[in-house]
């Protein structure tokens, strides 16, 4: 069995390096993907990548402050910094629930600021 906290951090380390499509090899083919507001985006979470990338200035920062790992689950907080080329500023701030089978990810629940979303991001999204 590997080490839940290792796996997860590599995880947001993909992230930070390689931006969303950076995750795909740690996922499950099956994976469920929920966010606050919005309920099961697996199907989405990766053209949101897409969708946002090019309106990024550099790239985008994904930060973990912690990670509490209890069997195959990790609890998650982190922070994503990014400047847009539309001069706004996206600033996340994220709980992530991340639940593993084996080595893969099964499950990702993500809370986040969906009012700073909508803000920062208004005019990309829409």
């Amino acid at each position: 069995m590997s080490d839940k906290r290792q796996l997860t951090q590599e995880f947001f380390d993909a992230i930070d390096q390689k931006g969303i499509a950076g995750i795909v090899p740690f996922l499950a083919d099956d994976f469920v993907w929920w966010a606050a507001g919005m309920g099961e985006i697996q199907a989405e979470v990766l053209k949101f990548g897409e969708m946002l990338e090019p309106h990024i200035d550099g790239k985008m920062q994904m930060k973990v402050h912690s990670i509490l790992v209890e069997g195959n689950k990790c609890a998650v907080e982190a922070e994503s910094f990014a400047k847009l080329k539309n001069g706004n500023t996206y600033n996340n701030h994220y709980h992530f629930r991340i639940s593993f089978e084996g080595d893969k990810i099964k499950e990702v629940k993500e809370y986040n600021d969906t009012k700073h979303t909508d803000e920062a991001l208004k005019g990309i999204l829409t």
